[in-house]
């Protein structure tokens, strides 16, 4: 799968991206966005929602989900603290991205 270098509004419509999620991108970049590390950190500070963008546009939905699972068990289990889950569900998030699109 080949994977754009920038991020645009129209890019994520072309992908199914619900129109208010394509307005919350254009908020916060108004001129699309290359896939960095601090710009994968600002759409999650934004509130955007990556696991649709790991599921519609990465391809890596399944082992994305595989990872987050153990992650929600460890939490249920009370083997992590919530905080310690969220922040590792935010790194999951960010290298799964930043991997799909060669990142380092």
């Amino acid at each position: 799968m080949r994977l754009p270098k920038k991020i645009t509004a129209q890019y994520l419509r072309n992908k199914k991206a619900c129109e208010e999620e394509v307005e919350q991108f254009t908020r916060v970049f108004p001129n699309g966005a290359e896939v960095t590390r601090a710009n994968v950190i600002k759409a999650q500070r934004a509130k955007l929602d990556l696991d649709w963008f790991i599921g519609s546009v990465t391809g890596t939905i399944e082992r994305f989900d595989e990872e987050w699972k153990v992650l929600y068990l460890r939490c249920r289990n009370r083997q992590i603290g919530k905080e310690t889950y969220h922040k590792a569900v935010r790194e999951l998030e960010r290298e799964h991205i930043l991997t799909a699109f060669g990142v380092k």
